[in-house]
């Protein structure tokens, strides 16, 4: 598995304007956001269109955008370089913050400058891609943060697409060796 870095601290943004409030704006906004209504065919799956400028997808839905078409919010790929499908192209595991420990992502397969949305992902794991598919996607897993060093026993999970979004599909538990932890 290939593990992600934590995302680079947060760039200062531009003024976004008055975030978007009414159902007019967000429409108007979306359909900006959109680069095609086409379905994307991989093999036998077709994943439901449209394409996205993907920030600015994230930062619409997630109530982040403003009415001068500033993001209003520094929205980072937490992927790094994902590959989710295997075609070479790095994908958007894009970070929208976290509450405590748990952290929410927004996932695009991108073809090109943009990308297709696969859902979103709340979660208190440290995403890794793993080398299984289901789909034709990889599946994504972790193991739950500890708030130590070391903890003796945790959680991971995975998450797998399911022909239209990413989901957790399997949870359990581990036991982590901390006798060789100084803490």
């Amino acid at each position: 598995m290939v593990p992600l870095a934590l995302p680079p601290a947060a760039p200062v943004v531009e003024d976004p304007g008055p975030l978007l409030s009414t159902p007019a704006e967000k429409k108007a906004a979306l359909a900006a956001a959109t680069v095609s209504s086409g379905d994307l065919t991989l093999g036998k799956l077709t994943i439901a269109g449209p394409c996205w400028k993907t920030k600015r997808h994230a930062a619409i839905i997630h109530g982040f955008a403003g009415t001068k078409g500033n993001l209003g919010f520094p929205i980072d790929d937490a992927g790094l370089g994902i590959d989710l499908d295997g075609d070479g192209t790095p994908d958007d595991l894009l970070f929208m913050g976290a509450t405590n420990i748990t952290s929410t992502y927004e996932v695009y397969l991108r073809r090109g400058a943009y990308g297709y949305h696969l859902g979103r992902i709340e979660t208190d794991t440290n995403l890794e891609v793993t080398k299984t598919k289901t789909n034709g996607l990889f599946d994504l897993e972790g193991e739950r943060a500890c708030r130590v060093l070391c903890c003796a026993s945790s959680e991971k999970s995975r998450y797998s697409f399911n022909g239209k979004k990413y989901v957790k599909t399997k949870t359990w538990k581990v036991t982590n060796d901390c006798s060789k932890s100084p803490f």
